[in-house]
């Protein structure tokens, strides 16, 4: 080897940091099953360590203190590619129709909503609940309500809303907000 290559420091962001048994992301899903089981109060540092059956250390290799965790776990949440909801809504404009029906796109969201697969209701439950004890969370929740709105309006446009009717549709429709799918599902059939 020579005494250049001895002399060289190795690249930070190769060189292993501690003994990080787990990955920021194992951190955020643990953090995020608190938040559902026992609300934002109930995240603490100790309960995701035990819950990851690893050492309280290994948290701050990636978070700097427990506001800095529960911010990135309202960041994730909020981020326009962790929605899958929007998402479903977004590729609807995409996909053909099925036989010319322009409803079959549309029912698979909401097929999707009720299933409940990539969609998680309990974690959105989780972050409305959360807004009563955070302003910042409040605005995060709105911004994610808003998106999925117009997602929604542009659904029941594609099949057929207009004006009004496809705004008040796609509000109606937005689960756990106003009654979730229920006024909307009902209007179909009645």
């Amino acid at each position: 080897m020579t005494e250049r290559a001895r002399s060289r420091k190795p690249d930070p962001a190769t060189v292993p940091r501690g003994n990080m048994k787990t990955t920021r992301q194992q951190w955020l899903d643990a953090g995020r099953t608190l938040l559902i089981r026992d609300g934002a109060a109930g995240v603490k540092i100790d309960r995701l360590a035990r819950d990851l059956n690893v050492t309280r250390g290994g948290f701050y290799w990636h978070f700097k203190n427990r506001q800095h965790f529960l911010d990135t776990l309202l960041e994730d949440w909020v981020h326009p590619d962790r929605d899958p909801l929007t998402h479903r809504l977004e590729r609807l404009h995409d996909q053909e129709d099925d036989d010319g029906d322009e409803l079959a796109p549309f029912l698979r969201v909401i097929l999707t909503l009720i299933r409940e697969r990539s969609y998680d209701p309990a974690l959105d439950s989780a972050m409305r609940d959360w807004t009563k004890s955070s302003a910042k969370v409040r605005a995060a929740v709105r911004e994610v309500d808003d998106r999925r709105i117009r997602a929604l309006t542009r659904a029941f446009q594609t099949a057929g809303y207009e004006g009004d009717e496809a705004g008040d549709s796609g509000e109606g429709t937005l689960p756990n907000r106003r009654g979730g799918i229920g006024p909307t599902l009902h209007r179909w059939n009645g």
